[in-house]
C-alpha cells in the first residue's frame, strides 16, 4: 500500500481505504511490525483518537487490532534494572518526571568516570577548554545532587536504573 497516496486523501477516504483488504492486510503488518495505534495513525496524518473511534466503530479493523493491543497489555515488561553506580548519560531528557537516557559507560568511582577518556574528548571538542578546570565543580555536584550535566546532551550521574529502563540519580554515600 502507498503510505504517499494515503496521505493525500480526506479522514473519510483513508478510513474507507484502511477498511479494503488491503488496507486491512496493510494495518496488520504494521501491528505485527510492532508498531502502535499511535505510530499508525502519525503515519496517516490522522489524530490517534481518530484511530482508536476507527478501532471501536468498524469490526474489520477491531478484529485485526484486538490481538495486538491485548499481546502488549500482557507482555511481560522487560526488566532493565541495574544497581547503583556512576555513569555517563547520553541524550537524556530531563523534562519528565523521570530521566531517560542511554548508559554511555559505568565507573566504580567518580573519580574514574571524571578520568575516562571519553571527557578529555568532550571538552576538546570545544578547542581551548580544559577538562581540569571543571573537575572540582562535577565532584562537587556529583556529592551534593547525584548528576553533573556536561551539556543538553551528557551528564555524569551515580544512579540506579529502574525495571522500566527510568534513571534516577541519588547521593553517594560519603
Amino acid at each position: 500500500m502507498d503510505l504517499i497516496n494515503l496521505k493525500t486523501l480526506s479522514t473519510n477516504e483513508k478510513s474507507a481505504v484502511l477498511k479494503t483488504t488491503a488496507g486491512l492486510q496493510w494495518l496488520e503488518e504494521l501491528l505485527l511490525e510492532g508498531n502502535s495505534l499511535s505510530k499508525i495513525a502519525d503515519m496517516l496524518e490522522v489524530e490517534p483518537s481518530i484511530l482508536y473511534r476507527w478501532k471501536n466503530i468498524y469490526p474489520d479493523i477491531k478484529e485485526v487490532v484486538a490481538p495486538y493491543l491485548r499481546a502488549r497489555k500482557t507482555e511481560p515488561i522487560e526488566d532493565l534494572s541495574q544497581p547503583l553506580n556512576y555513569r555517563i548519560i547520553y541524550a537524556y531528557d530531563e523534562l519528565r518526571p523521570n530521566i531517560k537516557g542511554f548508559i554511555w559507560d559505568e565507573f566504580l568511582t567518580a573519580e574514574e568516570a571524571w578520568d575516562n577518556p571519553f571527557i578529555d574528548y568532550y571538552f576538546s571538542s570545544f578547542n581551548n577548554y580544559d577538562a581540569r578546570k571543571y573537575r572540582e565543580d562535577y565532584l562537587a555536584a556529583i556529592k551534593s545532587t547525584g548528576f553533573y550535566k556536561l551539556s543538553n546532551w551528557y551528564m555524569l550521574t551515580y544512579c540506579s536504573v529502574t525495571k522500566k529502563g527510568l534513571i534516577k540519580p541519588q547521593k553517594p554515600p560519603a
